[in-house]
């Protein structure tokens, strides 16, 4: 049984090795592929302290991969954030998400080390909690914002995330109902091998367009002519959202969804969507709606006529939801404020 144990867990780690450097090599310059490198070390590290007792590593080495083990499940959360969100960035949610994450796994390896603060009994009620939250907020950003999403490739990834999310909730809770059959250390690399193969079979070829589910003949138009090209076939159906967006300014209804503006053209849902994403540049429709009426309330608030006009009834008619959502997504636009943006464009009509 150890020999068996020892020879499926040293399979895991040399399969994660081969797929950790895959991704250095070809994908360390995104943030996906670094957050992939740092969450295979630490399965890599809790596969390692995982053995059987007769090769388990010992001394110092042990508890500082025991230690360094505790963060797997916070770097899972984030990889998977950051496949599902377009510029994800680690700000103050992230990382208080990170700590909470963290402190479960963290307070068993103390209590491991001999820090007994807390009751063994407390922390096993607890066990599997952060995790399942984990999961569970995943499969919400997942399916809340797949009809948002404009990369088809990504629009599938998300039902394949929330189906691997749940057969990895089950496969967990299949390993601890079966622990008195068969030992952890044997379990554990069982369960785990199917799932780093899928993984390598999907990676085979790793590059930043795999990750960003981004496909090659879309980034060899972009770096050929500087801009995406829209196809003649799609041509009818770009000079009808033009239309729509441009005399008829769809874009002010709050709320608007790729469904509804296909159904406005006499367009198939998906038809539009690659024309936005594949023809228009755009990931996402929230930033495609966001051009549109981040240009309409740079002209509202760049008019003399209304520099006394309410914030909220600028957004309104610009078409967005709500007055926190136009500060968001002007700022990080425009890299100011809409008060700091109206002040500057009237001083400059008044100069002129």
């Amino acid at each position: 049984m150890v020999i068996l144990s020892a020879s499926l867990s040293f399979s895991l780690i040399s399969l994660l090795s081969v797929l950790m450097l895959m991704v250095f090599r070809d994908a360390r310059h995104l943030i996906q592929g670094k957050l992939f490198i740092a969450l295979s070390l630490c399965f890599i590290l809790l596969t390692l302290v995982t053995l059987p007792l007769e090769v388990k590593p010992s001394g110092w080495f042990y508890w500082l991969a025991r230690l360094l083990a505790c963060l797997n499940v916070g770097f899972i959360w984030w990889f998977c954030l950051s496949l599902l969100k377009d510029d994800f960035k680690l700000f103050w949610f992230e990382w208080l998400g990170f700590i909470f994450l963290t402190l479960l796994p963290l307070a068993y390896a103390l209590y491991d080390f001999g820090f007994k603060f807390i009751s063994v009994d407390f922390l096993n009620n607890l066990r599997g909690f952060p995790s399942l939250l984990m999961v569970a907020h995943v499969v919400w950003i997942a399916i809340k914002g797949k009809n948002n999403d404009l990369v088809e490739t990504r629009r599938s990834a998300r039902n394949w995330l929330v189906m691997a999310l749940a057969l990895a909730s089950f496969l967990s809770i299949l390993s601890e109902s079966y622990s008195n059959i068969m030992p952890e250390q044997l379990l554990r690399p069982l369960l785990a091998l199917p799932i780093i193969l899928f993984t390598i079979l999907w990676l085979s070829r790793v590059n930043p367009e795999a990750l960003i589910f981004e496909t090659k003949s879309f980034k060899q138009q972009k770096e050929s002519s500087g801009e995406p090209k829209i196809l003649a076939k799609d041509y009818d159906l770009f000079k009808k959202l033009q239309n729509a967006m441009d005399e008829q300014e769809i874009y002010k209804e709050v709320n608007l969804t790729v469904n509804q503006l296909s159904k406005h053209l006499g367009c198939k849902e998906h038809q539009l969507r690659a024309l936005i994403n594949t023809g228009l540049g755009h990931r996402n429709f929230s930033s495609f709606l966001a051009g549109y009426r981040l240009k309409l309330a740079k002209s509202i608030l760049a008019e003399p006529a209304n520099s006394r006009m309410p914030m909220i009834q600028v957004s309104e008619k610009s078409g967005f939801a709500s007055l926190q959502t136009f500060n968001r997504i002007f700022k990080k636009q425009e890299q100011c404020s809409p008060t700091e943006f109206r002040k500057q464009a009237l001083e400059k009509r008044t100069q002129n």
